[in-house]
């Protein structure tokens, strides 16, 4: 019921083929004293300016519910905060699986604040959930990554079937975009031979 990796410090990571297949990851308050997020291979980094890269890893058919009370838990289903190097993901895919939070959330990331480039990868079929009110505010759910604040970001991906939703006003309300909040003037190019149901580039 716990991800992978709760941190990483300043130590590089590469995962090459791991597969995630019917996991049940709950993460409730109190689990994690950062609060900066969850997900089902690394949590969270935030010092350090190592890479993380992923090679042809999956996640299939489960849950990553960060159930807690504190609005800054982010989930997501590869890394769910990351500030250090850049993370790179080669293939693979998030399938049929459920990710939900409180604050912001997406299937590569829910939080993103140094370079990001995903390649190849598939993020089909999911339910993709931000419980916080935004009513008023920039939505903090996408399909691929919940909140962007860097530039240098590259997506190629096929992203269909997913059901993302933020909450305005108390209702679950339909995400079209696979990316909910860009800021500080970052910039995501999404490669031509994407295949995305919407995209707001």
């Amino acid at each position: 019921k716990m991800p992978l990796v709760e941190t990483t410090g300043d130590i590089e990571l590469i995962f090459n083929n791991v597969k995630i297949d019917k996991a049940d990851i709950l993460v409730e308050n109190g689990a994690y004293a950062n609060g900066l997020g969850i997900a089902a291979f690394v949590c969270y980094k935030n010092l350090g300016k190592s890479d993380i890269q992923f090679n042809n890893c999956e996640i299939t058919n489960s849950k990553i519910i960060a159930d807690a009370q504190n609005e800054n838990i982010r989930d997501a289903g590869f890394i769910g905060y990351y500030d250090g190097g850049k993370v790179t993901v080669n293939g693979g895919k998030v399938e049929n699986t459920t990710i939900e939070a409180v604050n912001g959330v997406g299937a590569i990331t829910a939080f993103t604040d140094k370079p990001l480039t995903v390649d190849g990868t598939v993020i089909k079929n999911n339910t993709i959930t931000s419980k916080e009110d935004r009513t008023g505010k920039t939505i903090i759910a996408g399909s691929v990554i919940g909140t962007a604040t860097v530039s240098a970001m590259s997506i190629k991906a096929t992203v269909s079937g997913n059901k993302t939703t933020q909450n305005i006003g108390g209702t679950q309300t339909p995400v079209t975009t696979i990316y909910g909040r860009v800021i500080n003037g970052a910039e995501l190019t999404l490669e031509a031979n994407s295949s995305c149901d919407k995209v707001p580039f």
